[in-house]
């Protein structure tokens, strides 16, 4: 029954569709299909380029939204000039000499590879000049020109990223009803959020067996609802510029609900330290209840003002554990916030976490996030 359960469990979430996941499939069909006879015209016809580098540019970069597609479109252009670059300047050097090709080839694989797996933030980007540059400096030894393919290359990707970003800003724009959206979905966030908190904690002040299963479900939908969120914010900065106050708004509480989230994961870790976990779950539960009805309430009314960040300060300031369990608990936030790293701003929100020790007493406070 549980093998057939989580079997079940894994069909809904690999296989759920929505109308916002319907749409964005069908923008990547029609922007595949334009660039498919963009592609054909131009290599059959007018014999310029190699059209099947337009369609993986488009299935690369599409996202959600239109500010991460952009962003995408953006590093890709970026990653294939880099690489074209490079890659045609080694293959002057080369000049179908077999010892300088293996050389630089296995000099450039380990740069790109190093340069790749050591950077966060253009990971992608490197991969892909790798790739590129490998590829221009191999057109040596195929009698064909290496400029030929950087320049043709290039123009292909540049036709695959502007047909994505056309279609996606022209069919179904969001626009003005994005705000909405993301209250919708800050809805659903408070809700998965009040689930999982009165499950686990339910679960250990009254001892009961805690279900992994629902716990994970329900974890699994928070991340995707905060991922979500968070290309809905890109595209507010992408197409209102920060003039709204709203945004800025917005952009405050998508942090609490990160934090919200980090806590509440930690919560069933505090019944293995010490046996102080129930008293410090009774002063927690509380707390915890007025963050999720302000944040709840402030939604419903469709606002997000200041008192929040007031609000959430003040009962942070109020949760006080024992020092034994600092230790513990500092390790388990942070490991949860690296673990989680499908959130750009987890290192600057790792920074924010500050802990005061009482002098004159062996306890901890949880100061707000300043």
């Amino acid at each position: 029954m549980k093998i057939k359960n989580e079997f079940f469990f894994f069909i809904k979430n690999e296989f759920s569709f929505s109308k916002t996941k319907l749409i964005y499939a069908l923008k990547i069909t029609i922007a595949a299909s334009i660039g498919g006879a963009i592609a054909f015209y131009l290599s059959y016809y007018k014999q310029i380029g190699l059209g099947w580098w337009i369609g993986s540019s488009i299935f690369a970069i599409p996202s959600i939204t239109l500010a991460a597609s952009l962003k995408k479109g953006i590093q890709r252009v970026n990653a294939t000039f880099l690489g074209c670059f490079v890659g045609f300047i080694l293959s002057l050097i080369i000049e179908k000499n077999n010892f300088l090709f293996i050389l630089f080839t296995l000099i450039t694989t380990s740069i790109w590879c190093t340069l790749s797996f050591g950077s966060k933030k253009f990971s992608y980007q490197y991969f892909l000049s790798g790739i590129l540059s490998l590829m221009i400096m191999a057109a040596l030894f195929e009698n064909e020109s290496p400029l030929y393919l950087a320049i043709a290359r290039i123009i292909d990707t540049i036709i695959g990223v502007i047909i994505t970003l056309v279609i996606f800003y022209c069919l179904w724009p969001k626009r003005q009803k994005i705000i909405w959206q993301v209250f919708e979905h800050e809805k659903i966030i408070v809700q998965k959020l009040s689930l999982i908190y009165e499950h686990k904690s339910n679960s250990i002040l009254h001892e009961k067996e805690l279900n992994s299963m629902l716990n994970r479900r329900m974890e699994i939908q928070i991340i995707d609802e905060l991922s979500l969120l968070k290309q809905f914010q890109d595209d507010i900065k992408l197409e209102f510029f920060e003039k709204d106050k709203k945004i800025k708004l917005i952009n405050e509480t998508f942090s609490y609900y990160e934090e919200l989230f980090i806590l509440i994961k930690s919560l069933p870790k505090f019944s293995i330290t010490e046996g102080k976990s129930i008293a410090h779950l009774s002063q927690i539960k509380p707390i915890l209840e007025q963050i999720f009805s302000k944040i709840s309430q402030s939604i419903k009314e469709n606002k997000l003002n200041s008192e929040i960040e007031l609000l959430f300060h003040e009962l942070k300031e109020k949760l006080e554990i024992s020092a034994a369990q600092k230790e513990f608990l500092n390790y388990s936030i942070i490991s949860n916030l690296k673990f989680y790293s499908f959130i750009d701003s987890s290192e600057k929100i790792i920074n924010k976490i500050h802990f005061h020790m009482k002098s004159n007493q062996n306890e901890i406070r949880i100061s707000g996030f300043k």
